[in-house]
């Protein structure tokens, strides 16, 4: 279990021929697939733009370093990210329960070596997240329904 936030500043390799493909810098995700959808990486020697790698090409995200089999397929970001990037909306969106309490605000994600989102990361504010830690919830415990403003969980375990 890993928050998304590591995987930004990591390198990619492909595997095929151990060639430094770039750098991740910024991660794209479905919260309704509850799933990775790929990563945005950047090469500014070779390309002017990010290049998205779709999660299917995504071989190992590892600790340090992320392997791909190939890069013949890399997309343009930008030809992809607007049909990719539902996930935008749901970062900084707060949360409460159907009960009206207050859960925190969405600060990252969570995914699995499987490349699944596993659930958010919330914050109370700098303060409270230093004298308590953030929370964590995860979609196997709860349900969640996504408004314009605001997520609620419901089904609480």
């Amino acid at each position: 279990m890993r928050r998304g936030q590591e995987l930004i500043g990591l390198p990619i390799v492909e595997l095929e021929e151990g060639e430094l493909v770039g750098k991740v810098v910024d991660i794209l995700f479905s919260p309704q697939q509850k799933q990775l959808l790929g990563v945005a990486v950047e090469n500014k020697k070779v390309w002017k733009k990010a290049r998205l790698i779709p999660q299917q090409k995504l071989y190992i995200l590892g600790k340090d370093i992320i392997i791909i089999d190939n890069k013949r397929n890399l997309n343009q970001v930008e030809k992809s990210v607007e049909s990719l990037n539902y996930g935008a909306s749901v970062m900084g969106k707060e949360v409460i329960t159907e009960q009206g309490e207050v859960l925190g605000v969405v600060e990252d994600v969570i995914v699995d070596q499987k490349q699944n989102l596993l659930g958010y990361e919330l914050t109370d504010g700098l303060i409270q997240d230093i004298l308590t830690g953030r929370k964590v919830i995860l979609f196997d415990k709860i349900e969640l329904a996504y408004g314009q403003d605001i997520i609620i969980v419901t089904n609480i375990e």
